[in-house]
């Protein structure tokens, strides 16, 4: 799990802005604003559309995060504001083809 200071907070979720960057995988579109805060901060979204039990959607937003923790991309002093959403053909991918797309996208983004 991320620290409080690396979640975006409801009441901060940017949807409403134009966001800074895009990315798409197979799995899940990336959005990107400028933050307003010294650290990075994510969202991931899982629609019912995506994954019909609850389970299975805290299942992919655990694993999401997980892997924001483990590659360090929360402990960046980038100030941005990451939003992750979930697509349909994540509810049958591995954790480890989960893993490659997610990393290759943030990379991509945070270069």
């Amino acid at each position: 799990m991320l620290a409080r200071r690396n979640r975006i907070p409801s009441s901060f979720f940017p949807t409403r802005e134009k966001p800074r960057d895009r990315a798409t995988s197979p799995f899940f579109t990336v959005r990107v604003w400028d933050g307003k805060t010294p650290a990075n901060r994510f969202a991931v979204i899982v629609s019912r559309k995506v994954a019909k039990t609850a389970v299975l959607r805290n299942r992919i937003r655990r694993i999401i995060y997980s892997l924001i923790h483990q590659n360090k991309f929360d402990v960046r002093e980038d100030c941005y504001d990451v939003v992750i959403i979930a697509q349909k053909g994540i509810t049958h991918a591995t954790t480890q083809e989960i893993a490659e797309h997610l990393v290759k996208t943030l990379n991509k983004i945070f270069q």
